[in-house]
């Protein structure tokens, strides 16, 4: 790219700048004179990007303490002008691109005829969603507080949780056109050097045109790009944020997105919910084991069933045969194909729910499923027994609401190999995928810490939650410079 000085000619620095941006509405130029001593007045041109600039302090803030100001020809203008302005937070430029970048993300240029320099003034008035709590990570005790599209706002919202001057956050930029601005966040002296150097090599081998999303990121780093599980994980809770912080782990904050990644990101943590740590362990015992068996029962429920039904009829209760063959009988379609459709069904109602507005998608989600459901029963098109199984799984999913997407793949993997091979093919995609995830690794570090490679101390924290009091080391599973994390506790009563 050709650099371009500012030139002594404000005509000069208007074609430049007009040539760079065309002819955009949304740049204005404001011309006005600074008086001096010597009665020769001082000509100046302000440049502000509609939209990003704040409008109320261009006037009261920049030009009219420059109006009322009388300059001495003789003193540096720049320093002069810096002084008067209310605005302190300014830049001078020799150079035309750094000070359009600067306009760009809420400046505003202040060009002097018969000066080679320009003085940007940083005041943007970016627009900003209000904080408020994430709608797939509520939580009933706890911050209610999430994420939003501002990097500055994200930043202060983890600081006021972690006010600990180790906390850094480590500025990037990607995109040669959108000029994304990118923060890794860690903890000096806690997170692992080669943990860090790892993630910092990844993104400065970046090299594209545009990143949008924290999604778009999370794509190019991560370890394992062709894999259905994602080894690095999300959240828009900075209160969570801040806790895995203080684990040694890594968050990336990406401006314009709400989601922040986070990375060792560990498959336990799909059990794991968002407040577990603020309720009592015993209930928070009582929901993981829940979750954990909810897995496997979504997953593996309909391959199960048409195993059942279609290749070991002796799986099959005794009781239930009867009842089972008389439905199986009169079913115009094959068990496989009726729970395909069924499955395909759910998932069309439910990205319905999702992308339509709240009040209609809440609406649509219940009803669909009742109507289609009591209709496809009563018109013999789908079984009872086809409908509770698919229920059953559907049901299950929900406790699973992180990594949702992978058991919807995993349940149609397994339901195709079921309806070709049986209870084989269920065990031989079951090895498979066992073996798969063993072999992840998010960050360098093994996605199924701390159960392979066994890390047992680990263990009081992953389906089981053991109170607080037992968490005095991290985790053996996050590499971190620090392993101590409670030094001492009062004295249990009765206990020495």
């Amino acid at each position: 790219m050709i650099i371009h000085e500012i030139s002594l000619n404000l005509d000069d620095n208007l074609k430049l700048i007009k040539n760079r941006f065309g002819d955009s509405d949304d740049i204005q130029f404001d011309y006005f004179q600074l008086n001096t001593l010597n009665s020769t007045p001082i000509k100046t041109m302000a440049v502000v990007i509609s939209g990003l600039a704040d409008k109320d302090q261009i006037h009261p803030s920049v030009i009219t303490p420059l109006l009322q100001h009388i300059f001495d020809p003789t003193t540096s203008i720049l320093e002069e002008a810096q002084n008067q302005i209310i605005i302190k937070n300014t830049t001078c430029f020799h150079e035309l691109e750094p000070c359009l970048n600067m306009l760009l993300q809420g400046g505003i240029a202040l060009f002097f005829e018969g000066l080679d320099e320009s003085l940007v003034i940083n005041a943007p008035a970016l627009p900003e969603r209000s904080i408020e709590e994430p709608g797939f990570e509520m939580s009933v005790r706890g911050s209610h507080e999430g994420f939003v599209e501002s990097l500055g706002t994200n930043i202060a919202l983890i600081r006021k949780r972690i006010k600990d001057p180790r906390l850094r956050f480590h500025p990037c930029e990607f995109g040669s056109i959108t000029h994304t601005k990118l923060v890794i966040a860690y903890i000096e002296g806690l997170t692992a050097l080669e943990l860090l150097n790892y993630v910092l090599q990844k993104l400065q081998s970046i090299e594209l045109d545009s990143i949008t999303s924290s999604g778009e990121i999370e794509q190019i780093i991560e370890d394992n790009p062709w894999s259905i599980f994602s080894t690095i994980g999300n959240t828009e809770k900075p209160d969570r944020a801040a806790a895995l912080l203080t684990e040694g782990r890594i968050i990336i904050l990406v401006d314009g997105d709400p989601t922040a990644l986070y990375g060792p990101h560990l498959f336990i943590e799909a059990v794991q919910g968002v407040e577990d740590y603020s309720s009592r362990p015993y209930y928070a015992t009582l929901l993981r084991i829940l979750r954990f068996i909810s897995l496997p029962v979504s997953v593996l429920t309909p391959s199960l069933y048409i195993s059942a039904t279609n290749f070991h009829k002796e799986m099959v209760p005794l009781a239930l045969i009867p009842s089972f063959q008389g439905f199986n009988e009169k079913a115009p379609f094959p068990v496989s194909f009726e729970i395909l459709i069924m499955l395909i069904g759910f998932e069309l109602v439910r990205e319905a729910g999702i992308r339509l507005p709240k009040t209609v998608g809440s609406a649509v989600s219940i009803v669909g499923a009742l109507i289609l459901g009591q209709v496809s029963v009563d018109a013999g098109l789908m079984t009872p027994p086809a409908i509770i199984v698919v229920a059953i799984s559907i049901i299950s999913g929900f406790l699973l609401t992180s990594i949702a997407d992978v058991v919807s793949i995993l349940r149609f993997i397994y339901l195709l190999n079921a309806s070709v091979f049986g209870l084989f093919g269920v065990i031989m995609v079951t090895l498979v995928t066992f073996t798969h995830v063993v072999s992840l690794t998010s960050f360098g570090v093994s996605f199924m810490a701390p159960l392979v490679p066994l890390y047992f101390s680990d263990w009081k924290d992953t389906i089981i939650r053991m109170p607080i009091r037992f968490f005095r080391k991290r985790p053996h599973s996050i590499p971190v410079q620090q392993q101590t994390r409670i030094k001492n506790l009062p004295k249990r009563e009765g206990h020495p």
